[in-house]
């Protein structure tokens, strides 16, 4: 009978200590990796003063995902309307949870109304979906002089 328990705790033993890579050496799997690539898609948005729209824009958008320093952040570099007049480059971090992602590191938004520019205090989030895209929502906001002063931005992607 001991014999039998010795050898059912040894066997037992054996199958705990095997692993699934068979090389011996155990490999972490980043969740990050899922999202790295690039996106293609598009931009629209608005910049509102009080209730009334002064200015709708719209756009391309190429988004480029890339695993950041930091375990739980990827780097976002936007390129809108590559190749046309009014062509712009942005690069941003963002910290995820899950599917679900913060912009960490823009903290304001010029924008320009008239002759008169504004640093308006920014936010952004957004999302990578299960169908391969990425969405994400800005806004800057604020009050001169009793009127918001508000632009308003989504961003939209599918991985190429």
């Amino acid at each position: 009978m001991k014999r039998n328990f010795l050898f059912c705790v040894l066997l037992l033993g054996a199958f705990a200590s095997c692993k699934q890579s068979g090389s011996g050496v155990d490999v972490d799997i980043d969740p990050r990796d899922q999202y790295v690539g690039t996106y293609q898609g598009g931009y629209s948005g608005q910049i509102t003063t009080g209730s009334f729209v002064s200015s709708i824009f719209s756009g391309s958008a190429i988004i480029t995902v890339a695993k950041a320093a930091a375990p739980k952040e990827v780097t976002l570099t936007f390129v809108y309307n590559k190749g046309q007049a009014f062509e712009n480059t942005e690069k941003l971090t963002a910290e995820l949870t899950d599917r679900k992602f913060v912009i960490i590191d823009k903290r304001n938004e010029t924008v320009t109304l008239g002759p008169s520019t504004y640093e308006l205090p920014y936010t952004a989030s957004g999302e990578f979906t299960e169908k391969s895209q990425i969405a994400m929502t800005t806004s800057a906001e604020i009050e001169r002089g009793g009127t918001i002063l508000k632009k308003v931005a989504g961003i939209t992607g599918e991985k190429k």
